[in-house]
């Protein structure tokens, strides 16, 4: 019973970490194989079960499925900011924290993760998002986004307005 439970185990860690159905196979091939030697050195009159093996194929279509929704989602939200860069009347990138204190109030988030501060002013329906870069020495907003207050990137032009309106910008 032990032997048959490390087998499992080989035979997952192996079947996990193979990417392609022809190594799956020959996986199989010496899992069986072993559990036969098993079964003849032990003299066990009981069987051990075979094991059972993963539809790979489903699992790498699955994957890569997955793959291109990502891609693609990725995509449209690389498109949408583009188009919230172009209705922008006011630019925040180059401008400094203090600077966007001056103008924008304090921030609701300050947020440091590795080499990036992020900062988040709310306003009643939308969020600005600035990225800043802390290595540099004058450290000026390098990218800019705005989302409704569920996190999803604002794609229309009358919804990014009206944002600049909550935040008194335009």
């Amino acid at each position: 019973m032990r032997a048959t439970y490390i087998l499992s185990i080989i035979s997952f860690i192996l079947l996990s970490s193979c990417s392609t159905i022809e190594a799956v196979k020959e996986v199989t091939k010496a899992t069986n194989s072993i559990r036969n030697t098993i079964v003849k050195t032990t003299n066990k009159s009981e069987p051990i079960p075979e094991v059972e093996i993963p539809d790979v194929e489903e699992e790498l279509v699955d994957i890569e499925i997955e793959k291109k929704q990502l891609i693609k989602e990725k995509k449209k939200e690389r498109d949408v900011v583009i188009k919230q860069k172009k209705v922008v009347v006011i630019n925040f990138l180059g401008k400094t924290i203090s600077k966007l204190k001056e103008d924008l109030g304090e921030p609701e988030l300050i947020r440091l993760d590795g080499n990036t501060k992020t900062l988040r002013f709310d306003a009643e329906s939308c969020r600005l998002f600035l990225y800043f870069n802390i290595n540099n020495d004058a450290q000026k907003a390098k990218y800019y986004e705005i989302r409704d207050i569920k996190g999803n990137l604002i794609e229309k032009k009358e919804n990014i307005e009206r944002c600049y309106q909550q935040f008194k910008l335009v």
